[in-house]
């Protein structure tokens, strides 16, 4: 996208403009990740307005649309961060609560945004999503010492 200004005024929600900010305003979540990288995250039934609302800026800009080849888990409560821990080498603590990073979990590339001090949302390609569960659920077993 062109600019982040324009961008979020044209969305009406404004992009955040540092890497590892994350902006939510009501469905919508927009997530900084790189100097001119976002990552809008939006309800379907959302999705075809914010479309034509991006492919109307006036300003050179590309728009992908990756809904069909991301999933995205939340992993909340107490143990959260340390259940990311087993599989994350990113110090996850260091991530303020509506910050993002980009990171890898068990050599699979994750986006990691902090919704909450024991609440998280980790986005990850579909075609890793059933390797990604197991292993998140057997991070859990493993810290709860239940047997696999």
């Amino acid at each position: 996208i062109a600019t982040p200004n324009a961008a979020g005024d044209v969305l009406g929600v404004p992009l955040p403009s540092r890497i590892g900010d994350a902006r939510r305003d009501g469905e919508i979540l927009t997530l900084c990740l790189g100097p001119d990288e976002w990552m809008i995250l939006t309800p379907n039934s959302q999705k075809e307005v914010l479309e034509g609302k991006i492919l109307a800026l006036p300003i050179p800009h590309s728009l992908v649309d990756v809904s069909h080849s991301f999933k995205g888990l939340d992993i909340n409560g107490p143990g959260a961060i340390d259940v990311l821990h087993m599989g994350c080498p990113l110090n996850l603590a260091n991530v303020p609560i509506s910050g993002v990073a980009r990171t890898i979990f068990d050599h699979v590339e994750i986006i990691v945004i902090r919704v909450g001090e024991t609440r998280f949302r980790v986005e990850f390609g579909l075609s890793v999503a059933a390797y990604m569960a197991i292993r998140l659920r057997d991070a859990q077993r493993e810290l709860s010492g239940e047997a696999p």
